[in-house]
């Protein structure tokens, strides 16, 4: 039986946006054919239909998510039942086709192509060679940028669905529905205010993004979850394995062993005593083990660590403040760009000459906020430390590596933040911020897989400019200061 709430005209609302989105979702395939989502434009006319309705859907839906949370404490309903309707975002979810992102297509030809005996995390320009070739746009000479772990999800979808692509995104997306569903559970064993369980629970980070687009970011952000879920109640040597697994899935989730550590060790200074510190030095040994054990069957060298994260490193910005940045310097100054240095680089263009200077000029500056940040974190607190004022430190330091450091911005990345809400305290300003931006980063997600030559693409700088407008206000109001230093945690 449903409950009650499904009377309230909100809740309906929001069921009608996710179908509607779920609707826009199968617009690639319909319009074109194929379920291929880079290098697949469609008309003009229909990028601006798809743009429009996703747009308004997600506009409402925002709308109404952001209502919900503001008014969480008004709400006659139960942890349970707002349960049951994160339940119902993660089926709709499931039914979506990829639309923002073609990394699933990427995913099932990498396991494809190991389990037809490629290294795959040393090779490079073997994508032709896998049967899904076809669905994959962007990233083909890439060699595989994602930890062991994840890998034998896509050589198991592969081994069960064999040729046929149907079944191998099924084998994806009945992996995914349960991995959704546990996080769904261990999220309701943290989190103590309705209010923090709307915010998590709804988020289109969590169903739209990693649920219906079928990123690994949910994977490596449920091992994170458990993580931070076992270190809240001093569990080191769990959380390190835990920690270990999803630096397994994505090696960049190591920005997170920090935040475990400093919990362990400052949140309770008996810590630093001999009993804790072999706990410790316990959980260190088994993640090293396990790290160890799932790299050894793919384990060439240290090529197969540093091939991946060289490759990562010489790729231009995308769908990030500075590639839209980059664009706008190179349509106004393109004469501007030094003729020599580009004629003296393969390939290169006057766009991508601005884009490296934008790319150098946004991780210096991320690196001089993260550091305001610190500094500002140190000052406030004095270095004494609550799980409320680290989880608004490592959310902070998040958004600055996301937004600025990074030079690939996805939305789906958010989703790292979602295991700290329940510890972030009474800071009701970055909480309503989370949910903005997490609606808000949709948008220009859109337009750059609607298609480059359609005029709708050119609404792509406003809504960045917008979104790059967003977190200046919000540093400004809330990166200054340590709102969840109340002295005392939840």
């Amino acid at each position: 039986m449903l409950p009650p709430m499904l009377k309230s005209k909100e809740i309906k609302g929001l069921i009608i946006c996710v179908l509607a989105l779920v609707l826009v979702s199968w617009s690639k395939l319909v319009f074109t054919g194929s379920m291929k989502v880079d290098n697949n434009p469609v008309s003009t006319w229909q990028g601006l239909s798809i743009f429009l309705i996703f747009g308004v859907s997600l506009f409402i839906y925002g709308r109404i998510y952001y209502k919900l949370y503001k008014n969480a404490g008004q709400l006659t309903i139960s942890h349970f039942q707002i349960k049951k309707w994160g339940y119902i975002h993660i089926v709709l979810a499931s039914l979506m086709l990829p639309i923002l992102s073609n990394d699933i297509f990427l995913y099932m030809a990498y396991g494809d192509l190991s389990n037809m005996g490629h290294d795959v995390f040393r090779e490079q320009d073997i994508m032709v060679h896998s049967k899904w070739a076809y669905l994959v746009g962007n990233w083909k000479d890439s060699p595989y940028l994602y930890g062991p772990l994840t890998l034998w999800i896509g050589k198991i979808a592969n081994w069960i669905g064999g040729n046929n692509v149907y079944i191998v995104l099924f084998v994806f997306k009945l992996i995914w529905a349960l991995i959704a569903i546990c996080f769904l559970e261990i999220m309701s064993l943290t989190v103590k205010h309705l209010g923090d369980f709307i915010l998590v629970l709804f988020t289109p980070v969590f169903w739209l993004q990693n649920i219906g687009g079928l990123h690994y970011d949910l994977v490596a952000g449920f091992f994170l979850l458990i993580a931070v879920y076992f270190i809240s109640q001093q569990k080191i040597v769990f959380s390190l394995v835990a920690i270990a697994i999803a630096c397994m899935c994505k090696i960049v989730f190591l920005i997170f062993v920090p935040f475990i550590l400093l919990h362990y060790f400052f949140i309770n200074p008996n810590r630093i005593t001999w009993k804790p510190m072999v706990y410790f030095i316990m959980g260190i040994a088994i993640s090293a083990i396990l790290v160890g054990l799932s790299y050894l069957p793919f384990w060439k060298g240290m090529e197969t660590i540093s091939v991946p994260l060289k490759y990562l490193n010489t790729q231009e910005p995308s769908k990030s403040f500075s590639e839209v940045l980059g664009e706008l310097l190179n349509l106004v100054f393109a004469d501007a760009a030094p003729k020599d240095e580009l004629a003296n680089t393969i390939d290169s263009t006057s766009k991508i000459w601005w884009w490296k200077q934008c790319r150098i000029a946004f991780n210096i500056l991320g690196i001089i906020l993260a550091v305001i940040v610190s500094i500002v974190f140190m000052v406030k607190t004095k270095f004494v430390f609550y799980k409320t004022v680290l989880a608004e430190y490592w959310i902070k330091i998040c958004l600055v590596f996301f937004f600025f450091y990074s030079h690939i911005f996805n939305a789906w990345y958010l989703i790292a933040l979602l295991p700290f809400i329940p510890f972030l305290g009474h800071n009701e300003r970055l909480k309503k911020y989370i949910i903005v931006v997490s609606v808000f980063s949709n948008l220009h997600m859109i337009l750059l897989n609607i298609g480059r030559d359609s005029f709708v693409y050119y609404l792509l700088p406003p809504i960045v400019f917008i979104n790059i407008c967003l977190f200046l206000w919000q540093f400004r109001k809330n990166f200054l200061t340590v709102e969840s230093n109340t002295g005392q945690d939840l």
